[in-house]
Order: structure tokens, then C-alpha cells, then sequence
């Protein structure tokens, strides 16, 4: 699946870089050289994944940063940067980064982090779909719970349905009519569908 990366990076040559190894990945990379132009772009949205430095003209990585956070739709953000002080990569990172890289980099730990975001994504976008289909079903669930119905054969005031492996049913039921007990067993019988107001077979020779 092709996916699109936007690359926010003064430096052109690392720019270049950067973008030759992600391709490899099958994204499709846009550049920006400096950081208005940088955020316009990734304020228009349809990127999967933003690697932006902190030092850039114009806007600095971290206010791009807190601005794209500040909006609905989530992009991940991997910071590619000189600065490597633990301070500065706790800032990024509570800004809203989700990785954080610092120059001088291997192009191999480069690409495992933008394919380690990209499986986190894919992870988090199909527990939301399997979470949307548990709410979709639950209230079949419930309502089989509820009134302790059998997984795919059911009973209603207005109807009876027997599947065709219960074709042939025996059963027998007791009426009570003063102190007499009569028990009668019905016969096997084919699938039949029952209205509320008809009487079994079974119950009008009783009564009769």
C-alpha cells in the first residue's frame, strides 16, 4: 500500500536523503525546505506520516508541532534533529512527536522507524474497526442473553420455527384439569410455523 510522507528539512542534501530511503519504502515524499511552507502543507492534510527538523526557518519544528496537534486529524510526526540533549527530545516528544531522531543518523535505523510507525498505525486503525463491529453486535448479544435464546433457533409468542435437523420432534406436556393429570406426547412432525390464536393438534383432542 502507498502511503504519502511529507519531509520538512532545511538542509537539502538530508532532505534528498531522507527522501531516496522512504521511497524505497513505497511512499510517495513531498519536501519542504522551511517551516511555512512546511506547515501550509501539512495543514492540507493527506499524509501518513510528517519527518520534520526543529531548526527550520520561518516556523521551528516544535510550533509546527503544537499546531498540527492542536487540530482534529492526527498525523505521526517523526523529529529529525541536531539536537540530542535528553531535554530537547523529552520537549519534542511531549509536544506531540511520536519518534525522535538525531542527526547524524543510519538511513537503516531511519527507515525502521518509519515502518515501526506506519505497523503502530495499521495496529490502531483496525482496533478501531474490530471495536466498531463489537458495538455494531452487541446489542444482538444482549438481547440473546437477555431473554436466553439459542444461537440460531428461536421461540416467539406468535410463532414456532424448527430447523431442519429438528424435523422430527417428541415431546410430551402435562395438563392439570382439576385432580386429573393427562399427559399426551406429540407425534414427529415436519417443520411448521404456528399462529398465537391455533391450537395443536395434540391439545384439541385433549380438550375434546
Amino acid at each position: 500500500m502507498s502511503r504519502s510522507v511529507l519531509v520538512i528539512e532545511d538542509d537539502r542534501d538530508i532532505a534528498q536523503l531522507v527522501k531516496i530511503h522512504v521511497e524505497e519504502l513505497h511512499c510517495r515524499v513531498k519536501l519542504a525546505y522551511d517551516g511555512t511552507v512546511g506547515l501550509a502543507e501539512a495543514e492540507g492534510g493527506g499524509y501518513d506520516l510528517i519527518i520534520l527538523d526543529l531548526m527550520l526557518p520561518g516556523i521551528d519544528g516544535l510550533e509546527i508541532t503544537r499546531r498540527l496537534r492542536a487540530k482534529t486529524n492526527y498525523t505521526p510526526l517523526l523529529m529529525l534533529t541536531a539536537k540530542s540533549s535528553e531535554l530537547e527530545r523529552v520537549l519534542g516528544l511531549e509536544m506531540g512527536a511520536d519518534d525522535y531522531l538525531t542527526k547524524p543518523f543510519s538511513v537503516l535505523e531511519l527507515t525502521a522507524r518509519v515502518k515501526a510507525i506506519f505497523r503502530r498505525v495499521e495496529k490502531l486503525q483496525a482496533g478501531a474497526v474490530s471495536s466498531e463491529s463489537t458495538r455494531i453486535l452487541a446489542p444482538c448479544a444482549w438481547m440473546r442473553n437477555r431473554w436466553s435464546l439459542p444461537p440460531r433457533s428461536s421461540t416467539c409468542c406468535c410463532s414456532s420455527y424448527r430447523t431442519p435437523a429438528a424435523s422430527t420432534v417428541a415431546s410430551s406436556c402435562s395438563i392439570t384439569s382439576g385432580a386429573t393429570v393427562i399427559r399426551a406426547t406429540s407425534t414427529p412432525s415436519t417443520p411448521t410455523s404456528t399462529g398465537c390464536g391455533r391450537r395443536s393438534n395434540a391439545t384439541r383432542a385433549i380438550r375434546s
